[in-house]
């Protein structure tokens, strides 16, 4: 979680971080850290986005993915919030997908298709938009 600050023309911006965590964190001390955003996401029915950002063997997948039990990662907790808690308290019929896109030597690739690399294009709004990204319905990922 970052946000740019304010930098000067011609400068490299600065960047403050709302929380940097050290190898002693626990996966479910970062997963409470980001969980008021999936609630949010959730609540306002509107768009998420999960960024691992790090060196290499900085424990970005181990992160996101983890293990089973407590060793869980952010994907795994997201998906049991949606499905244990969100999906059995609406009233009305709910669609959730996925997209999962991995940034690797400056290549962006889709890893719910084959692994194609995709692009990043800009519409007239000035949004940037992945062409070609999978988006899939959440039913169908965990069956």
């Amino acid at each position: 979680m970052l946000a740019p600050s304010t930098a000067t023309l011609g400068a490299l911006p600065n960047y403050i971080f709302d929380r940097v965590f050290g190898p002693e964190a626990s996966q479910q001390e970062v997963y409470e850290t980001v969980d008021p955003v999936v609630q949010e996401v959730l609540s306002g029915g509107g768009n998420g986005c999960i960024l691992c950002y790090g060196q290499t063997s900085a424990g970005k997948t181990f992160t996101v993915e983890g293990c089973e039990g407590e060793l869980r990662g952010i994907i795994p907790r997201t998906l049991e919030a949606v499905f244990e808690d969100f999906l059995p308290s609406c009233q009305e019929e709910v669609s959730v997908s996925v997209s999962m896109l991995e940034i690797y030597m400056e290549r962006l690739r889709d890893l719910l298709s084959d692994g194609a690399e995709l692009s990043v294009a800009e519409d007239r709004h000035q949004l940037h938009l992945t062409a070609g990204a999978q988006h899939k319905p959440l039913d169908l990922l965990v069956q």
